[in-house]
């Protein structure tokens, strides 16, 4: 696996805000690969943390705002920001905003916000999103007796393209 090496490697997750890092760039480059972003695209990132996700979608993509609402991570989210004229960093919630006129998601999102962020993004009408999510999300997802899973399917076509292990993220998720 090979990882990330930033200025973020002495900071310790906050757990309570869900932050489990994708820390394997091979996993990275293939989301951001999946996401299928033009020149075109104007991109929501949720959760930018350490900003690794960040590094690859301003890459690809017309525009990323990349929200973040830990300030402990701006020394390097802020140097990405300057280096790169079409990446703007927003130490906010990203629910605080609105989404329209974005036409993708692309995200390793917190899991405890993922059922508001599939919402908010059906009402904001954002055409695509390639996330990663949890385990016990994307079962939700997959349910047809579920109200996310049913709501979702609607506005959506979800695929499950690959299961990301646990050792792929700093901290590795519990569940």
């Amino acid at each position: 696996m090979k990882k990330n090496q930033n200025p973020t490697e002495d900071i310790k997750q906050d757990l309570d805000k869900g932050q489990h890092f994708l820390v394997d760039l091979t996993v990275v480059k293939k989301g951001v690969s999946i996401a299928n972003i033009s020149k075109k695209d104007k991109i929501i990132e949720i959760g930018a943390g350490n900003g690794n996700l960040t590094d690859e979608l301003v890459k690809k993509a017309e525009n990323v705002v990349a929200f973040e609402i830990d300030k402990r991570y701006a020394e390097k989210l802020n140097i990405l920001e300057k280096n790169n004229k079409n990446l703007k960093v927003i130490y906010d919630n990203a629910f605080n905003y609105s989404w329209k006129d974005y036409t993708k998601i692309v995200s390793n999102i917190p899991y405890f916000i993922s059922e508001q962020i599939i919402n908010k993004a059906i009402k904001d009408k954002i055409p695509g999103m390639t996330l990663i999510v949890g385990e016990k999300f994307k079962e939700k997802l997959a349910k047809s007796q579920s109200k996310i899973g049913i709501i979702s399917n609607l506005f959506y076509n979800i695929e499950f393209i690959m299961k990301v292990d646990k050792k792929c993220f700093s901290p590795p998720p519990t569940s």
